[in-house]
């Protein structure tokens, strides 16, 4: 006769431990034992907590994958009243309480293991098998709060900066900022690891500013996980450039031109820019130079024509500095050492010729001495001024009258009338307008004790560098120290020393750690040491601004510092010291925005868009809108202003729809919706591949003086759109020739056509990622070239034909040719170089990074 069962329904049973389990159905089996939610035995009652007509359960069971022999896997029970369990085949046992134990380690997670068991009683006799199909999973971590290893951090960071490694990270895990925080103080590296200055970390005011990071997990328990960390901004920073604020400010007013020094080693005076020694003319790509371009470009004019010192460049100084013609007995000098090495030292009668451009003033400044000589300057060939330098140990200056703004030619020659010269520094500039004067006072090998001798204590390196009364001293010593490698001690006083030079004077400083450089030149630990002297130093002097070239010269902007070897696959190296010219144009970047935080102003450019807008942006998007534009303005890597080479610039991933079709570069050409096209908020437009489209307005044969044209021109976008899409997705086409650009087509290829009549591609099968930033351009009658991201660029060899009288377009490309791809941002323009690409593609991932877009 069967055992009797009785079905009980809306049956809570309490365990011992206080927790309450829902039985409901449940089976009344006598001898049955209840076990909690994992598994484990609880009080003895007569339920079965698992329906079903099953003489055995469970019939299935899950354990951990990988777990060991002996594990647990579950706890079995039997309808027989009286029966003894048994395993009858498969890697398994059963201990005395009828646990199902791992006799062999689980597998991988997803993998099966089957346990045949058999339920037998004696008498009355019965016996009954059953498989219990054993499944490997993968246990489900539980996400914990993060942590951050430093939670203040420096006032002058610029965005990109590294500020704390994030640790707590669960392997596998995505780590972003929290969605709730909108305000883009912050980032995080690609791997997570890096908290990292956002792109309004620079204009945030010193205080408390909370981390919040979202760390996700698929198959978490708690995923997504937030976390909120207290942090501080530091005071100082912004607040370490008070007085160069000042300086700034009565340039505005009419009433100063502003010095900038730059002071420190090879890499200040440009070595290596465009060769392997100071023989091309390096000093005009150095990255003092660079800072100059970029300050004027931000609107605060700048020169830096200025010479301080030989730079260490000895006979080779007219080939560092081709505005310099001298005999070769200028360079004599071996001993004195001032601000930029060595003076221009003279003894006989030969001619020291500078020709400085845009001036109508040059301050001559000389080094001082009771036995000195005097000096004859001509200027432009004209009547001689007698500078006498016979005085006390010292330093003085005198001022020449050159006439009318120009370019004028200054000639040195010594009169033969007491001992020998020595020049310290020619320094023009022009009554008529205001200038930021930059001087660049680098000097080559040097080291901190090189910049702390005393040989002539009157005139030395630190007193010549006080002497010309910098507002803004940027100090840039590192590698030679750590060549040494100088003892931390001895580096920290003698980078002191320097720091009090260009304070001494009521001036600010900014403080740089060098480019990383080959490990060979210095162990990567060495270097690692330098970069912790350099921001002690910072702090110990009120948070002094720190500009991190090694961040600079990233390739992936405001991913944080490289090493030396990344750098120098980014094609950022002259060697294994010293960058080249391409380097040196993020290093002057790095430094223009260090030195103008808190100062800049929004762009017109800024304002007259938005006043555009039916529906105004927020705050924080029209600072963004601000920042992508200014980042055009003045480019990051080329120093470009690619602003101007645009024609037509939109921003389809708009906080409204009338703002997404809104042309950024002028009133003129805003787009007009075509057919049906899906419109999503911060994120894009998207074509329905039947009617849709954008219609620019913009005729290149009738616009006014475009940027696009015949042999100079630019298509580009930033697909959303993986997969292939056979229809180009930009341009206009005529049928026999035009302008076409096709992300990732039906064969795998990026192809396109820029004013030529042929489709030309990277190649079928290359493209196996339709999204990011894609972009065509014509850069000669003969050739045009492909790009992706800031990937290598692909150039071919096409043969340009006529502009084509229609509006360019995007969606479309022919009345019949409609794309469905989906669109961030989109544009019309003058061809740009693979460095000027790169900067129009960070300007666009930047801001669509801050906005939400998953992009590259």
């Amino acid at each position: 006769m069967a055992d009797p069962v009785f079905v009980v329904s809306n049956l809570t049973y309490t365990t011992a431990d206080g927790r309450a389990l829902d039985v409901v159905p449940v089976r009344v089996v006598p001898g049955a034992v209840a076990t909690n939610a994992v598994g484990q035995p609880v009080d003895s009652v007569p339920v079965q907590l698992a329906g079903g007509d099953s003489a055995i359960l469970p019939t299935s069971a899950t354990v951990a994958a990988n777990a060991p022999i002996g594990t647990v896997v579950a706890r079995l029970f039997t309808s027989v009243s009286g029966a003894a369990l048994s395993v009858v085949s498969g890697p398994f046992t059963l201990n005395g309480s009828n646990d199902l134990v791992l006799s062999q380690a689980a597998g991988a997670a997803g993998s099966t293991q089957t346990a045949r068991i058999k339920a037998e009683r004696a008498s009355p006799f019965y016996s009954v098998t059953q498989d219990i199909v054993v499944t490997a999973a993968s246990v489900l971590p539980t996400l914990t709060d993060l942590l951050l290893s430093a939670t203040s951090f420096a006032n002058g960071a610029l965005a990109g900066a590294e500020l704390a490694d994030i640790t707590g990270k669960t392997a596998g895990s995505t780590i972003t900022i929290a969605p709730s925080d909108t305000s883009n103080v912050y980032a995080v590296n690609g791997a997570g690891t890096k908290l990292l200055a956002g792109v309004n970390y620079p204009q945030a005011a010193a205080g408390s500013l909370p981390v919040r990071l979202r760390e996700t997990l698929a198959g978490a328990t708690n995923s997504p996980h937030d976390t909120t960390i207290a942090a501080t901004k530091a005071a100082g920073g912004d607040d370490a450039l008070t007085a160069w604020r000042s300086a700034l400010t009565a340039m505005q007013a009419g009433t100063k031109d502003p010095i900038v020094m730059a002071i420190g080693e090879s890499v200040v005076a440009g070595y290596g820019a465009l060769s392997t020694t100071f023989t091309a003319n390096d000093r005009t790509a150095s990255w003092p130079t660079r800072l100059a371009e970029r300050l004027t470009a931000y609107g605060y004019p700048a020169r830096w024509d200025a010479i301080c010192g030989d730079n260490n460049c000895l006979t080779n100084y007219p080939q560092y500095n081709n505005m310099v013609v001298a005999g070769a007995t200028w360079f004599n000098e071996t001993s004195t050492k001032t601000a930029g090495c060595r003076p221009f030292f003279n003894n006989d009668t030969a001619t020291f010729t500078a020709t400085l451009p845009d001036c109508d003033r040059c301050d001559v400044v000389y080094l001082t001495a009771s036995a000195a000589g005097q000096v004859s300057a001509s200027v432009d060939g004209g009547a001689a001024t007698v500078i006498d330098t016979a005085g006390a140990n010292g330093l003085a200056k005198t001022t020449l009258n050159l006439g009318a703004v120009g370019s004028h030619s200054i000639a040195l020659t010594r009169n033969g009338v007491g001992g020998s010269v020595k020049i310290l520094a020619l320094i023009p500039y022009k009554t008529t307008a205001r200038q930021i004067r930059v001087i660049n006072a680098g000097w080559s090998q040097s080291t901190v004790a090189d910049w702390n001798d005393q040989t002539s204590p009157a005139t030395s390196p630190t007193v010549s560098t006080t002497y010309l009364q910098p507002d803004l001293t940027i100090i840039g010593i590192q590698i030679n120290d750590e060549k040494v490698p100088t003892s931390e001690a001895a580096f920290k006083a003698g980078y002191q020393a320097m720091i009090n030079a260009g304070k001494a004077t009521g001036g600010s400083v900014i403080l740089c750690i060098e480019n990383g450089i080959a490990i060979g030149s210095a162990p990567q630990a060495t270097q690692d040491l330098y970069v912790g002297y350099i921001n002690a130093l910072a702090a110990a002097n009120g948070n002094l601004p720190v500009v991190d070239f090694r961040a600079a010269l990233n390739p992936i902007k405001g991913a944080g510092p490289v090493t030396h070897a990344v750098a120098d696959a980014a094609g950022f190296m002259r060697d294994t010291l010293h960058p080249n010219s391409s380097g040196y144009h993020p290093m002057g970047s790095a430094v223009a925005l260090a030195a103008l935080a808190g100062t800049l102003g929004e762009q017109p450019e800024t304002a007259a868009l938005v006043a555009r807008m039916t529906v105004a942006p927020s705050t924080a998007r029209r600072a963004l809108i601000d920042a992508r534009i200014r980042s055009l303005k003045v480019g990051w890597f080329s120093g470009v202003n690619i602003w101007a080479k645009r024609d037509v610039d939109y921003v389809f991933a708009a906080h409204d729809r009338q703002a997404a079709r809104l042309n950024w570069k002028s009133a003129n050409f805003n787009a007009t919706e075509e057919g049906t096209l899906t419109w999503t908020a911060d994120k894009s437009f998207q074509g329905d591949g039947v009617t849709g489209a954008l219609n620019t307005g913009f005729n290149p044969t009738t616009a006014t003086t475009p940027a696009f044209a015949q042999n100079s021109a630019y298509v580009d976008e930033w697909s959303l759109t993986a997969a292939q899409v056979a229809a180009a997705s930009a341009g206009w086409y005529d049928g026999t020739d035009g302008v076409t650009l096709t992300p990732r087509s039906g064969s795998d290829t990026f192809s396109g056509r820029i004013n030529n009549a042929a489709v030309s591609g990277a190649g079928a099968g290359l493209s196996t990622d339709g999204s990011g930033f894609f972009a065509a351009g014509r850069l000669s009658s003969s050739g045009i070239s492909f790009q992706r991201n800031n990937a290598t660029r692909v150039f071919q060899t096409s043969t340009s034909t006529a502009l084509n009288n229609a509006p360019l377009k995007f969606f479309a490309t022919t009345a019949a040719s409609f794309s469905a791809i989906e669109l961030s941002t989109g544009g019309y323009g003058g061809y740009l170089p693979s460095g000027e690409h790169n900067d129009l593609y960070f300007a666009n991932r930047d801001y669509l990074q801050a906005i939400g877009v998953a992009v590259p």
